[in-house]
């Protein structure tokens, strides 16, 4: 009988990345020790006004304004064998919505840090995760992102992209019986696409199957272009 590779899902060929959990924000050791941030103590986060899911990180060996303290992930005898760092960072997650979210999610989310020289300080870009929750009648117009929609049973059961308020009054949608839509901000197409395809990949592992209202749609699509 062939043997077959095991791979975890929690697997990635990225060995530079920073994870965002519940109890905070960790620095691969491999982040750590190819960028010589081992004796550093502190780091401090950074925002950017023109995307709202990119985040900065310097470290220093000195407390700064609004600097986090920076701890080894290992403890006891081991500790000085491990060159990863982690920070509480309470405030920085729970203040930013898409953080918060990413947070809540089992084993949290893993992303790419890179040395970003022209915004001086360290990078990641965060995937969108439904931060955004509203009515529908509350979406506001000429938002673009992708979004989910949500029964009263809180079961999701369509994720999509493009225009949220005028997909939201697409008349096939009048009868699904959409109680809350959750999206985020993504206003690059391409970009779009590819987050779409990401949450209907989560989706379709968890469940087996693509949302009810996906397959549906999907369905009428295929009918249309026979």
């Amino acid at each position: 009988m062939p043997k077959k590779l095991f791979i975890s899902a929690s697997f990635t060929e990225v060995d530079e990345f920073v994870t965002i959990t519940k109890n905070g924000v960790f620095f691969s050791a491999d982040f750590i020790e190819k960028n010589n941030l081992n004796n550093n103590a502190w780091c401090q986060f950074f925002t950017f006004d023109e995307d709202e899911h990119k985040f900065g990180v310097s470290f220093s060996i000195d407390k700064n304004e609004g600097s986090y303290a920076l701890m080894n992930t290992m403890k006891g005898k081991y500790r000085h064998a491990n060159k990863g760092r982690n920070t509480r960072a309470g405030a920085f997650i729970n203040g930013i919505p898409v953080l918060r979210e990413i947070a809540k999610k089992k084993g949290g989310g893993r992303f790419e840090v890179k040395l970003d020289k022209r915004d001086d300080c360290f990078t990641f870009k965060v995937i969108p995760s439904f931060e955004i929750s509203k009515k529908p009648d509350d979406i506001p117009n000429d938002i673009t992102g992708i979004y989910r929609y949500l029964s009263k049973d809180k079961h999701i059961i369509y994720i999509g992209e493009g225009n949220i308020k005028n997909r939201l009054k697409e008349s096939q949608r009048e009868d699904w019986e959409i109680n809350k839509v959750e999206y985020s901000v993504v206003n690059d197409k391409e970009e779009r696409r590819k987050y779409e395809s990401f949450h209907l990949d989560e989706y379709k592992k968890e469940y087996g199957a693509l949302p009810p209202m996906n397959i549906v749609a999907g369905k009428r699509k295929n009918k249309e272009n026979i």
